[in-house]
C-alpha cells in the first residue's frame, strides 16, 4: 500500500481538510502496514526485505551492492552475506548460532565448521581459477579468545574488529596452526591464509604461528601483534617444504618476555617484511636452509647473538632498514652469515655496540658475498664488516643510452 497522506486543510478552521474519521482511518491503515512489515519484511516498491527468525536480514538478488555511509550505527554494522561470519565469545546466552551479528558464534573452530558444512552440502562455494578467487570467506572476530586454531582449508581469513591490534588488541590466547590441505596443481592459491587486526599470545610450548606441510601456500599477516612467552619458542615459524611457498608480513609487531630464540624463523619458502617492529628482546630473523626474501622499512632490535641470520644458500635483501643490537657479550651482531648465505642492502643503518673485538655489523666467511649502497653507521657504534666476506659495492649511476 502507499503512504497514504492527509488532507490538512488551507488553514485553522478553514473547513476544506479531511473528517476527523477519515484523517484517523488513514493514521491506523500506515500504522497497520508498518507493524505487519516490522514482523517478517519490509516492502519497497519491488523490494521486499524479510527478517528472519534467525535474526539475518535477506534482500533480493536483484537489490545489488548494500551501501553505508560509514558512520554512526552504519559504522558497526556487518550484514550476513555468504562469506562473512561473526565470533563473539563473549556472549553467554543459548541460541542457535548461524555466524550473524545478532547470532554470532562463540568459537573460531564453531566458525570454521559452519563453513565446511555448507561447502560439503554445496550451499558455500569458493571458486578458484589461477589466482582469482571468488567469495573467500571471513571470520570476524569481535572479542578476545582463549583457543588454539587449525587452518587447513585456504582461502578462509581470521580479522580482528580493531583499527590497530598491535595498541588495541583483539587476542587469540592461543596458537594458529597452519597445514595446507590442498594438494593439487593450483595449490598455491588454494592454500591461502591470512590473519588481520589480531594479536596472538600462545600461552604453550607453541609458536604464536606456524606453518608446515608440504603442500605449497601463501601466508598474509597485516597488523598483527605476536606475543612469545616461551623462550624457546618463535612468533612466526615457517617450514613448508611446497615450491613456491612464502609468509608476507606487513606492519607487525613481534615480542617476547625473554630468551635469545628468533622472534621469526623461515626455515623455507620466500618471506617478506615490510615495516615491521620489535621489542628488542631475543634474536629477531633466522632465514635457513634455501629460503629467499627481502625486508624494507623495518626498524628492529635484538638483545643478544644477532638481529639477522642468514645461512645455508639463502639469498636475502634489505632497504631502508635499521639494526640495533644492545647485547653487550662478545659476538655481538648485526647480520651473521654462514654456508653459502648472499646478501643485497641499500641505505641501512647499523647500530651495534663496538665495545667487544669480536662484534661485527656484518659477520661471515669466505663463502658468503654482500652487495651494498649507502651504509651507514650510527656515531660510536660498531662498523666492522668480516674481512673474508666478498664485498661488492652496486653501482649507484645511470648509463645512459640512446
Amino acid at each position: 500500500m502507499a503512504k497514504q497522506n492527509i488532507n490538512v486543510g488551507t488553514a485553522e478552521l478553514a473547513g476544506d481538510g479531511e473528517s476527523i474519521r477519515n484523517a484517523f482511518t488513514k493514521i491506523n491503515a500506515n500504522f497497520t502496514e508498518l507493524y505487519a512489515g516490522a514482523g517478517n519484511g519490509l516492502t519497497n516498491g519491488a523490494y521486499t526485505v524479510t527478517l528472519g527468525s534467525d535474526g539475518v536480514l535477506t534482500l533480493p538478488a536483484s537489490v545489488g551492492d548494500i551501501k553505508r555511509d560509514g558512520v554512526g550505527l552504519f559504522a558497526s554494522l556487518v550484514f550476513t552475506t555468504n562469506n562473512m561470519w561473526n565470533v563473539d565469545p563473549s556472549r553467554t546466552d543459548t541460541y542457535t548460532a548461524n555466524g550473524s551479528v545478532l547470532k554470532p558464534f562463540k568459537t573460531i573452530a564453531a566458525a570454521l565448521a559452519y563453513i565446511e558444512a555448507k561447502i560439503a552440502d554445496t550451499s558455500l562455494t569458493i571458486s578458484i581459477s589461477g589466482a582469482v578467487v571468488d567469495n573467500p570467506q571471513f571470520i570476524f572476530l569481535k572479542t578476545s579468545i582463549t583457543e588454539n586454531v587449525t587452518l587447513t582449508r585456504g582461502n578462509i581469513f581470521i580479522v580482528g574488529d580493531t583499527p590497530d591490534a598491535g595498541h588495541v588488541p583483539i587476542w587469540i590466547n592461543g596458537y594458529i596452526n597452519i597445514v595446507p590441505a590442498d594438494s593439487g596443481g593450483n595449490a598455491i592459491n588454494v592454500n591461502r591464509f591470512g590473519l588481520f587486526h589480531v594479536a596472538v599470545n600462545p600461552n604453550s610450548t607453541n609458536h604464536a604461528i606456524q606453518v608446515t606441510g608440504a603442500n605449497p601456500s601463501k601466508l598474509f599477516l597485516e597488523d598483527v601483534y605476536c606475543y612469545q612467552g616461551n623462550a624457546t619458542k618463535s612468533c612466526v615459524y615457517a617450514n613448508n617444504t611446497g615450491t613456491g611457498s612464502r609468509v608476507e608480513m606487513y606492519n607487525c609487531t613481534m615480542a617476547r618476555a625473554s630468551g635469545s630464540t628468533y622472534l621469526i624463523d623461515i626455515q623455507r619458502g620466500f618471506c617478506s617484511i615490510n615495516n615491521l617492529e620489535t621489542n628488542g628482546i631475543g634474536q629477531v630473523l633466522n632465514m635457513a636452509n634455501d629460503s629467499t626474501g627481502n625486508m624494507l622499512r623495518c626498524g628492529i632490535e635484538a638483545n643478544t647473538g644477532s638481529v639477522v641470520t642468514l645461512s645455508g644458500t639463502v639469498q636475502w635483501g634489505m632497504g631502508v632498514c635499521i639494526l640495533t643490537n644492545t647485547g653487550t657479550g662478545a659476538n655481538t651482531h648485526g647480520v651473521s652469515m654462514s654456508g653459502m648465505a648472499s646478501m643485497q642492502f641499500g641505505v641501512c643503518t647499523f647500530n651495534i655496540p663496538a665495545a667487544q673485538a669480536t662484534n661485527r655489523a656484518i659477520n661471515g666467511t669466505d663463502t658468503n658475498v654482500v652487495l651494498y649502497s649507502g651504509p651507514i653507521f650510527q656515531y660510536g657504534s660498531n662498523n666492522k664488516i668480516s674481512s673474508a666476506i666478498t664485498l661488492l659495492p652496486l653501482t649507484t649511476t645511470f648509463t645512459t643510452a640512446t
